[in-house]
């Protein structure tokens, strides 16, 4: 390839990653954790493809480098590299709420980047991974695969983590995240099989950037979807996934729209203060998603201390038990995390195509009956 070219290709990565970096610090990512790890992998992609264009600029001779730069620039962007995909790891595992360990983390971190370390440090007198002739040609050594060999380790136990997550049936709602997780470690992995074979590609330099990118418009799009309170789906999300199960109703399936609504919550919220109304308000979102996520269903804040579910049964399964379990779950939790006001809902639901033809009706039905039965319950 020509170097104008690849060099082009590196620049190009090295402008993104840093837009990415600085718009990644102010917004898009919701949790400090999660910010620092992306953030410092990004940082790491950063130095990855300045290194990488160094080390094109110095093998064409479009740069006189002397043979011990090159080796130092080639170090340089593999320890990069590696620690780009260790960060990667640990990003992905704050995501899916699955932490390894920090023991079993550090063993992972140690060992792969000493032997990448010790190889780095002596290839130029054993040859290893590489070495130079004395016309200062580039020549791979017999281990010149094990450079790759700790980052392909952490993306590789972060694919296959996600791709178990993805499969889980218990995370459907978090089906999209774990699928972009998958996705960006897939196609690093495959980029740096390819890197191996075809060393004037700059696959493995591009690969992370794309992949960073489309990991950090996921973001965007889930806290576009998300209520900044609960952390739950906001009101739009309910109606379009409402709007697109109607659409494609499942065979032997029915769909429900649930409605819950906290009893006297502006009096116990005036009573009590704000912040204690919003810790009422995230304990029942806690317990709404406990309830429903084993069930695939989808639940969110409509607004105000007015909750949502959105919710496929089987024909043999009873909607008034799954209602039943969402007052208990509800019940148990805001008493075991001793909130200062006892918190009791009212709930009402609609079958769509029998109690409505269409999704406004079917909100409104559900509505409705969840007004009656608040009324029943201030009785």
């Amino acid at each position: 390839m020509n170097f104008l070219l690849y060099s082009e290709i590196n620049v190009l990565c090295i402008t993104l990653l840093c837009i990415m970096a600085y718009r990644a610090s102010k917004f898009g990512i919701d949790s400090n954790q999660k910010k620092k790890a992306f953030l410092t992998s990004i940082h790491f992609a950063i130095l990855l493809n300045i290194f990488d264009l160094l080390w094109d600029l110095g093998l064409t001779g479009a740069i006189k480098m002397s043979s011990w730069v090159k080796y130092g620039i080639n170090a340089a962007y593999f320890v990069c590299l590696s620690l780009s995909a260790f960060f990667w790891l640990v990003f992905s595992e704050i995501v899916q709420n699955k932490k390894i360990g920090k023991k079993v983390l550090f063993l992972i971190f140690v060992l792969p980047m000493a032997l990448l370390l010790v190889l780095l440090l002596t290839t130029s007198k054993t040859g290893w991974l590489y070495r130079f002739d004395e016309n200062g040609k580039y020549i791979r050594g017999t281990l010149f695969y094990l450079q790759f060999a700790p980052a392909l380790i952490y993306i590789l136990i972060a694919s296959v983590k996600s791709l178990i997550g993805m499969l889980e049936p218990n995370n459907y709602e978090r089906h999209e995240t774990f699928s972009t997780m998958f996705s960006y470690s897939f196609a690093t992995f495959i980029c740096a099989l390819v890197q191996f074979f075809f060393q004037d590609l700059p696959v493995l330099s591009t690969a992370p950037t794309i992949s960073l990118l489309l990991v950090y418009t996921n973001s965007l799009k889930i806290q576009l979807s998300r209520d900044s309170l609960t952390g739950i789906y906001n009101r739009r999300k309910l109606v379009d996934t409402l709007y697109e199960k109607a659409g494609s109703p499942k065979k032997n399936k029915k769909l429900y729209f649930i409605f819950i609504d906290i009893d006297n919550f502006k009096m116990l919220n005036d009573k009590f203060g704000h912040d204690e109304g919003d810790v009422a308000l995230q304990l029942v979102a806690d317990a709404l998603y406990d309830a429903c996520s084993h069930r695939n269903g989808t639940c969110g804040r409509y607004g105000g201390d007015e909750f949502a579910v959105v919710q496929e049964l089987d024909e043999n399964e009873s909607i008034a038990n799954l209602c039943d379990e969402i007052k208990h779950e509800i019940t148990e939790l805001t008493n075991s995390e001793k909130s200062k006001f006892p918190v009791n809902v009212s709930v009402g639901y609609g079958e769509y195509l029998k109690d409505a033809q269409s999704v406004p009706a079917l909100i409104r039905f559900a509505d409705k009956r969840m007004y009656e039965n608040k009324k029943r319950n201030a009785e």
